[in-house]
């Protein structure tokens, strides 16, 4: 059987998979669903690594040894079994089109000198090349975060030194995207949807032909806030906050992603506890019913607020609203969300994520021809 090996690492774990498939060219004119078949998944939890520099070089290290000893351990005894490439999660970059990138040493030095920004996952495609490099096969990555489709008038800020970046769940937008036009018997490209991924950020786009025109930077940019990240804030009492004397740079970085959102009034990031909460109308650890409602019910109107904002790209034009990641598990928020945007559309749930899925198909389809594969810095 041919493999293809998934790696993403993310800020608390690594994520990995290996699929295999059986015929090169199944999926031509065939479900690729059912070519591309899963046959190992781990999560790796990562403890006590900041993002300070010195330990990401540290934490990459440990990262890629136990990487590799994964897809070493499943090779064990599989005589029949041998990878044809290797697909990472993407990381900070220069902006790029959407697309599958072949990961190459330029792209490789970028993300491991950290020089768009410093995030766990920068390690995936250093250590996919350094593994297909040993095995002589293909390394790629698919639509990163910093995919950038958005269309010029959406980046004007109002100071010239300041345009608003694309920054968002790219993969996962793409894939449950193309998911839901599949599902409504509709092509991509023809289609209007408002994406809405929620999980530690919170990302709303609007894909418009096939690109996302318009979204918010989920990082430390805009939107809606999130369980730990501030999104758009009060420019003023946010100056005022640097220059009071009272708070460092990294103070500031921690108030807008970290240290934010509903954790900064709750006290945790745990969403399915703040659920427990709510449902159950019960306090636990010092957070009563009213005040975790008061908040989920904040968060879910800035989302809907975000999502209606984007309806105007389209004067009103939108086929459907989907709203897909780990939060969208939590039905108390997608149903106050719902209240407030399915005037605009048909209203769909897609909670959870599969990054990993989304990885080894646009990489398998890049193997058999129908995706083309872009080359990074040409």
């Amino acid at each position: 059987m041919n493999l293809i090996g998934v790696i993403n690492t993310g800020s608390t774990s690594t994520k990995l998979a290996i699929f295999g498939y059986k015929n090169r060219n199944a999926s031509v004119g065939g479900d690729l669903a059912e070519d591309l078949v899963e046959l190992e998944r781990k999560n790796i939890p990562i403890e006590g690594v900041s993002d300070v520099y010195k330990e990401f070089l540290k934490d990459f290290n440990l990262r890629k040894k136990e990487v590799g000893n994964f897809f070493n351990d499943f090779l064990r005894g599989r005589k029949a079994d041998r990878f044809v490439c290797i697909a990472a999660r993407g990381g900070l970059l220069k902006p790029l089109k959407g697309g599958v990138y072949r990961i190459n040493n330029l792209m490789v030095e970028d993300l491991l000198s950290c020089k768009y920004g410093n995030h766990p996952s920068n390690m995936a495609a250093p250590i996919a090349y350094g593994i297909a490099r040993k095995m002589k096969i293909e390394a790629f990555t698919a639509y990163p975060v910093i995919t950038d489709e958005m269309d010029e008038i959406t980046k004007y800020t109002g100071i010239p030194e300041i345009k608003r970046k694309s920054v968002f769940h790219a993969l996962n937008h793409k894939s449950v995207a193309r998911y839901i036009s599949k599902k409504l018997e509709r092509r991509y490209e023809d289609l209007n949807l408002i994406v809405c991924h929620m999980g530690g950020g919170i990302t709303v786009g609007i894909h418009v032909n096939g690109n996302v025109v318009d979204v918010n930077n989920g990082l430390d940019g805009d939107g809606p806030f999130s369980i730990d990240r501030a999104g758009t804030v009060p420019a003023g009492d946010l100056i005022n906050m640097c220059f009071n004397g009272s708070h460092t740079v990294e103070d500031m970085r921690q108030k807008i992603v970290g240290n934010a959102g509903i954790y900064a009034y709750l006290g945790t990031k745990d969403a399915k506890l703040i659920e427990k909460i709510i449902d159950e109308d019960i306090e636990i650890a010092g957070i009563s019913p009213e005040t975790a409602k008061m908040l989920v019910d904040a968060c879910a109107y800035r989302v809907a607020k975000e999502i209606c904002s984007l309806a105007a790209y389209t004067s009103g034009n939108i086929d459907a609203v989907v709203v897909t990641g780990g939060l969208a598990y939590f039905k108390y928020l997608t149903e106050e969300i719902k209240k407030r945007v399915s005037f605009l559309a048909r209203f769909i749930e897609y909670p959870g994520e599969n990054e990993l899925g989304a990885l080894a198909e646009y990489s398998f389809l890049a193997l058999i021809g129908q995706e083309k594969i872009l080359n990074y810095g040409s």
